[in-house]
């Protein structure tokens, strides 16, 4: 089974918890704008910290390499690189999604 640990939720923190533990972390990582928001997909229930880009090319990262040795406390952790502003448009301060115009 794929991602096994993650359905073991006995060894690992409340998803609040390791939230407000990586929000503290980040501003050390990187200095841009950045949130942490929980996120599902085939593999269970996970993390993602992002971080807006700077004004760099594409090979440029936002990310310090200490933000690869970071402890995951058996969550599945992700880091995503967005462009800039993007967290604003989409996302609220609090980490829920914004509402966005539907279509006509």
């Amino acid at each position: 089974m794929a991602y096994k640990y993650n359905w073991d939720s006995d060894e690992k923190p409340p998803e609040k918890e390791m939230i407000a533990y990586l929000t503290a972390m980040i501003p050390d990582l990187v200095e841009t704008a950045f949130l942490v928001v929980g996120a599902s997909d085939d593999g269970g229930r996970h993390l993602v910290m992002m971080a807006e880009s700077t004004d760099c090319d594409d090979v440029c990262s936002p990310w310090s390499e200490a933000s690869g040795y970071i402890d995951d406390k058996g969550w599945r952790v992700m880091r995503m690189t967005v462009p800039d502003g993007y967290l604003g448009a989409f996302y609220n301060t609090d980490g829920s999604r914004r509402k966005t115009k539907a279509r006509d």
